[in-house]
């Protein structure tokens, strides 16, 4: 990305560029890239100025902050069904996918993302009291996640270690893996991201807690998590059915009939 904003923007000075220079290479990476592409590039120039202020190589104001984006589409929300998890963890129980099998476990039993997964150390894992500690996430805030008993057993076999890697596999080296055992599996296509939605979606389906979904999954706000919230249909239908059972029944055969006692007032009015 910065190589391409060198050949578009960098015959002049970060003091020279105005708003309307900066909107004007935004229109133009629109007309080629999706509005999603196109706000990460903002996003970067953006980044880009607000440092050079803070650390007093810039003077005045920030010009990417007036750019006017375009709202993104969106994205796509694939999740694996039971019977496609069933599918997929017997492919990645074959011996050639040993070093993938407790990575995919982790991600569908944490939601966690591939980088943090790879980058998990035993210091940050507590078996004992059952915890995962995420010192660096992408919304910049450390989180606890609870271990479940499936994935402890997992990582009980792999280790536990005092420290060092959990998953003692190059990020590459999982990558093929992954593709590889996809491709085996005949599954839908989906990515390692979608491990993340599937834990999600699974969790509002079977608790309807969302508060507890966007700590687990280091949300910075509710909002992001809502995508998740109507998955939990079933969940509700299921509670307004308990509550139902709950309440008095109503004896629907003798109650006077709205019609009757009005055509009766119309009567005796007449």
């Amino acid at each position: 990305m910065l190589e391409l904003l060198y050949e578009d923007l960098g015959a002049s000075l970060a003091d020279e560029l105005t708003t309307k220079d900066l909107q004007e290479f935004y229109n133009r990476k629109i007309q080629t890239r999706s509005a999603s592409t196109a706000n990460r590039y903002l996003t970067l120039i953006n980044t880009v100025y607000n440092r050079g202020i803070e650390w007093g190589d810039i003077k005045g104001s920030n010009p990417a902050s007036g750019v006017r984006r375009k709202p993104e589409s969106p994205s796509r929300l694939r999740y694996l069904s039971l019977q496609e998890l069933e599918t997929f963890l017997t492919v990645c129980q074959q011996p050639r996918f040993a070093r993938l099998y407790p990575v995919v476990v982790c991600a569908l039993f944490t939601g966690m993302r591939r980088g943090e997964i790879m980058a998990l150390d035993w210091q940050n894992i507590n078996l004992e009291h059952g915890t995962i500690y995420i010192l660096h996430s992408k919304s910049g805030k450390p989180r606890e996640i609870p271990i479940a008993a499936k994935l402890h057993e997992v990582l009980v076999s792999v280790g536990p270690k005092t420290a060092g890697p959990v998953f003692e596999i190059p990020d590459i080296t999982c990558r093929r893996l992954f593709d590889l055992a996809k491709l085996q599996s005949k599954l839908p296509p989906f990515r390692f991201h979608d491990l993340r939605h599937t834990f999600a979606s699974h969790f509002a389906m079977k608790t309807n807690d969302m508060l507890a979904l966007q700590r687990i999954l280091g949300h910075a706000s509710p909002q992001m998590t809502q995508r998740y919230a109507h998955l939990s249909r079933g969940h509700l239908d299921a509670a307004i059915k308990q509550f139902d059972a709950s309440m008095p029944e109503l004896d629907i055969d003798s109650r006077p009939n709205p019609l009757e006692i009005r055509a009766s007032v119309t009567i005796n009015t007449i």
